[in-house]
């Protein structure tokens, strides 16, 4: 059915065929192909209004982007720092378990542990070690 412009829009049916003419000359029939004419300003406008659409949502989508990537560096950036910290924290707790299994203090205090503690025991009592090597 084709829909003209005019005082009275009047509908008609169009029948035909179509073909594609390729460069060597050849027609080629299409079957099945469905034709419409459609008034150019009311496609405009609907592909004005899409492209609308499109563009908010596009904004909106760069935006959250935009801020996904900010969070991302902002994490990359907390990662780092956390490993650096964790990397001196090993090496201080490394450094105290050797300084102190080796400070006479220490070992002097333990030494009084395990003497107290087996003195405990010799009158039925359970010791739990508080100093633990």
């Amino acid at each position: 059915m084709i829909s003209q412009n005019g005082c009275k829009p009047r509908d008609r049916t169009l029948e035909g065929q179509v073909f594609i003419v390729t460069r060597a000359s050849e027609n080629m029939k299409l079957g099945l192909v469905e034709v419409l004419i459609i008034d150019e300003k009311a496609v405009t406008e609907f592909a004005a209004r899409k492209q609308a659409e499109f563009e908010k949502a596009k904004a909106r989508f760069e935006a959250e982007l935009a801020e996904f990537e900010k969070g991302k560096a902002r994490l990359a950036t907390n990662v780092f720092l956390a490993q650096g910290e964790l990397t001196v924290a090993q090496k201080d707790l490394d450094n105290f378990k050797t300084t102190l299994l080796t400070n006479p203090k220490y070992l002097k205090m333990k030494e009084l542990e395990n003497t107290l503690t087996a003195e405990i025991r010799t009158v039925g009592f359970q010791v739990q070690p508080f100093l633990s090597s």
